[in-house]
């Protein structure tokens, strides 16, 4: 009965292909909660999933969602196992307040099919193949020489498959009806490069008498995640090789474009890695800071965001004594549903990604924007900003549906976004990488 008490709480993991699964949760608040960034901006099918778990009974809420959300996809066409506790019609088994409706993949089971008037923000769909909740590849003992042969030979198969996807993907017009299924299917492709690259990763961590620092790099690149990438730059940095750990750092705005919100917790990283470096310069480690040192953290404990504001902030408490925690949303029992925005005001970003799409991509000279507005949609503007966010063109569109070139003269090559703007809604950004003339 306790409103403080949560089983589970994710607090804005990232984009990575996350899994919670196989918790069993009694008599909580909240069984699940997720909040801030749990997924992929760029493709919202990829990111935390929940499987396999059992609320047996008396939670308030069974799974409760906020900020940007978890994926729109939970079991990306699977049922997800999950068990639903069915205790309180007012809050929901599943309790979405982001505003984007989830797919949410079930058995036709009592206990693991989401009751009418008990769900909200969902659009269950039966299915009969369900996910693994258990799976052989879960611990973490050190992989025999076929073992890792076997996991490797998978990993290339979905890298394949995935590849051909994403090539299929960027061909067809935005309007295409096989996007959202693609995405989908991107998206179990990722997942299985993820769990493989893990898997890898942790069975050389399992002997560290002979760590290969060299393999890690190479199975966290493979994961072709901006999270990798902050632990490829940190193993840099920890092994005192601050050119590689600059290198690494400074890639990853080029490879992911870190639209949204990922451009904040990147700069944040940035002034946090030249900390540290500055530090190691003057023969210093973050152990042993002076009063000065000490209240110039502080400040961006109290700020970053990210890798760098959780990294800091468990430095201090862990050192030098101070008491930073994460302080969640907690929703209250008596709390209203949030009602459905009309059509027209809010548009998820997969409905977005569907109606605007910049051709080709590299661009060299000649840009062109396919686009379909939303209904009684009538003009809109594409707008288009560097990767620091600064505004470079404002391109106004009259017809409901076309296309409409533009030409990045002046332009020096490098990241840039672009995004659909209209009266009452607005499409996320996406990138768009302009080549040298």
């Amino acid at each position: 009965g306790d409103p403080n008490t949560i089983g589970m709480l994710a607090w804005n993991t990232g984009s990575e292909s996350n899994v919670i699964r196989r918790n069993t949760f009694e008599g909580l608040n909240v069984a699940n909660q997720a909040e801030l960034l749990n997924k992929n901006p760029l493709n919202e099918v990829e990111g935390l999933q929940y499987w396999c778990n059992k609320n047996v009974s008396s939670n308030n809420f069974d799974f409760f969602v906020d900020g940007y959300g978890i994926s729109i996809s939970q079991g990306q066409g699977l049922a997800t196992l999950n068990e639903f506790s069915h205790f309180n019609s007012s809050n929901g088994d599943f309790n979405n307040q982001t505003g984007t409706v989830i797919d949410y993949y079930h058995d036709n089971s009592s206990l693991g099919t989401p009751q009418n008037g008990y769900y909200f923000g969902l659009n269950p769909i039966e299915v009969s193949l369900s996910v693994d909740c258990i799976n052989a590849n879960d611990d973490d003992h050190k992989l025999t020489t076929t073992e890792e042969q076997a996991l490797v030979q998978g990993f290339n198969a979905a890298k394949s498959a995935y590849q051909s996807l994403r090539q299929t993907h960027e061909s067809l017009p935005p309007s295409s009806e096989l996007i959202s299924e693609l995405e989908r299917q991107m998206a179990v492709c990722k997942r299985t490069m993820h769990h493989i690259s893990n898997r890898i990763v942790r069975s050389e961590l399992a002997d560290t008498t002979d760590l290969n620092l060299s393999k890690i790099r190479t199975w966290l690149a493979n994961k072709e995640s901006v999270e990798a990438y902050y632990v490829i730059s940190e193993t840099y940095l920890e092994m005192g090789d601050t050119i590689n750990a600059r290198l690494v750092r400074d890639s990853i705005p080029i490879k992911y474009g870190l639209i949204d919100a990922y451009d904040a917790s990147f700069a944040d990283y940035v002034q946090w890695i030249e900390f540290r470096i500055n530090l190691m310069k003057t023969g210093k480690n973050l152990l042993f800071l002076d009063s000065t040192e000490l209240i110039q953290i502080q400040g961006m404990a109290d700020t970053c965001l990210g890798i760098a504001g959780a990294q800091i902030q468990s430095l201090l408490n862990f050192k030098y004594g101070y008491d930073y925690r994460i302080y969640p949303k907690i929703p209250n029992k008596e709390q209203e549903m949030m009602q459905t925005p009309p059509i027209n005001q809010t548009w998820t970003q997969t409905q977005f990604q569907r109606l605007i799409n910049a051709r080709p991509n590299p661009a060299k000279d000649l840009v062109t924007f396919d686009y379909q507005l939303p209904q009684e949609i009538e003009n809109a503007e594409i707008i288009l900003s560097d990767i620091n966010g600064r505004l470079v063109e404002r391109l106004v569109i009259e017809n409901p549906k076309g296309k409409i070139q533009w030409r990045p003269e002046n332009l020096p090559a490098g990241i840039y976004t672009y995004k659909l703007h209209c009266e009452g809604c607005q499409s996320q950004s996406y990138k768009l990488t302009i080549a040298q003339w």
